[in-house]
């Protein structure tokens, strides 16, 4: 039969099992309320719906103006639209249907309970999407949930969006913003053909359990002070996609593959997985490049003024040159130069490696290093060369170690050792067309791999 909700009245469905069939009808400007009911749904509208508790199967298609959910489960087989506005504080949507926002809805995520996706739903917002709560959406069991963003979704907080079990993608091709939050907002499953932009604290992008595959062909637009992290499984930036703006790129687990337009003017940091730079247009000169564990390969020539290696694996595969050099870490491939002018601080123990013992690596100083190291100063592997043409001063005992014959030291430059009263070794080949200086203690060339002392 029919019923008629007045403005300001509200019909509640509080208890039982209730079923609206096909020939039902619901009018009127006042509310439907599901407050702990179990109901069964398949008239084809209702003007304005709360749920409160219970759960309600939609298993036709039904059209809704309004739709306050703060509590309860929404369900079914059927496709659900809602015209102008979804309020969500809490409960969740799940069975094998959709939900689909307007092109002129406003819907509002609110409160500081998580929104639930269940089973394998599909939430569509093409409306303006706002998420200012303190907690956000929750994929919560089994099954295959996707998120759809035609319109505008704004992240006010440093709320997430991710999953407990099962899969959540999350498909853009309109606009995303993290506009506030000074922390990090975690998406998981992220497909952007469309904008992303950050320009508050951290967007941080992961993939189910660290295994999934994504693509982005779309733009990143990063805001000065805030940071965009490619945190876990294959993240791939096509030929189409682009990353803009002057705030900071992080890779901090997975791999992430950059073959898209880069114009980025903040700070590169790899913190752990791989990330292999080929960037179809744009020079890669960053402020500041950061490699603290994990494996930076840069395809095309890398120039940055400050350089920090404390760890994980720099290939300079077309060659990188700094202006600072501060190495305490790590395992170089390919090509460094420190530039004339340069600054470069050397430390650790037993920590900094040329080559990996199959691909050589090339060390180049144009500049000035003052190398504080204990143990090794540097280990040499492969091939591996350290042609110095500027300024090296060993302010320790440390020694360079190699395991290959062929590994070389050129020196066209100063080398000294001013520090240390003990014996520093030169292990690899040492060939001197410069001036050697031994201030204090003892500079021993040995060559025990084979080689040849000029």
């Amino acid at each position: 039969g029919a019923f008629n909700v007045g403005t300001g009245a509200t019909l509640d469905f509080n208890s039982g099992t209730h079923t609206l069939d096909a020939a039902s009808s619901l009018t009127g400007l006042g509310t439907t309320q599901f407050s702990g009911a179990t109901m069964a749904v398949n008239t084809a509208a209702i003007p304005q719906l709360t749920i409160t508790a219970g759960t309600a199967a939609i298993n036709s298609a039904l059209a809704i103006n309004t739709l306050n959910l703060s509590g309860g489960t929404l369900n079914g087989t059927g496709n659900t639209t809602i015209s102008t506005a979804f309020n969500w504080s809490g409960g969740g949507l799940g069975g094998s249907g959709t939900f689909t926002t307007g092109a002129l809805s406003t819907n509002i995520l609110s409160g500081g309970g998580w929104k639930y996706l269940y089973d394998t739903v599909t939430l569509t917002n093409n409306g303006a999407m706002v998420l200012n709560g303190a907690t956000g959406i929750y994929a919560y069991n089994a099954g295959a949930k996707t998120i759809n963003n035609t319109g505008t979704w704004d992240i006010q907080t440093d709320a997430d969006t991710t999953y407990y079990l099962g899969t959540l993608t999350i498909n853009n091709s309109g606009s995303l913003t993290k506009s506030a939050g000074t922390l990090v907002s975690i998406l998981n499953g992220l497909n952007n053909s469309g904008t992303v932009s950050v320009t508050s604290g951290t967007l941080q992008l992961d993939t189910d359990g660290g295994t999934g595959s994504h693509t982005h062909s779309g733009a990143f637009n990063v805001g000065t002070g805030a940071t965009l992290d490619f945190n876990s499984g294959t993240q791939t930036i096509t030929s189409t996609g682009s990353v803009s703006g002057a705030g900071s790129l992080l890779v901090s687990v997975g791999t992430f593959n950059f073959n898209g337009s880069y114009s980025l003017t903040g700070d590169i940091t790899v913190s752990g997985g791989t990330a292999n730079f080929t960037p179809l247009t744009g020079a890669m000169s960053p402020p500041s490049l950061t490699i603290s564990n994990g494996t930076a390969n840069f395809n095309v020539a890398v120039s940055t003024p400050t350089l920090n290696f404390t760890g994980g694996t720099l290939n300079g595969i077309a060659g990188a040159n700094t202006d600072n050099l501060i190495w305490s870490g790590g395992t170089l491939l390919g090509n460094l130069t420190l530039n004339s002018l340069g600054t470069g601080t050397l430390s650790g123990s037993y920590t900094k490696f040329i080559g990996d013992g199959t691909t050589a690596g090339t060390f180049a100083n144009l500049g000035t290093i003052t190398d504080n190291s204990t143990g090794y100063a540097l280990y040499l592997q492969a091939d591996s060369l350290f042609a110095n043409q500027g300024s090296y001063t060993l302010t320790t005992d440390a020694y360079f170690e190699t395991n290959a014959a062929t590994a070389a030291i050129n020196n066209g430059g100063t080398f000294t050792k001013n520090g240390g009263a003990g014996v520093s070794y030169i292990n690899p080949t040492f060939t001197n067309t410069g001036t050697v200086n031994v201030s204090t203690g003892t500079l021993r060339l040995n060559n025990s791999y084979g080689g040849s002392s000029n």
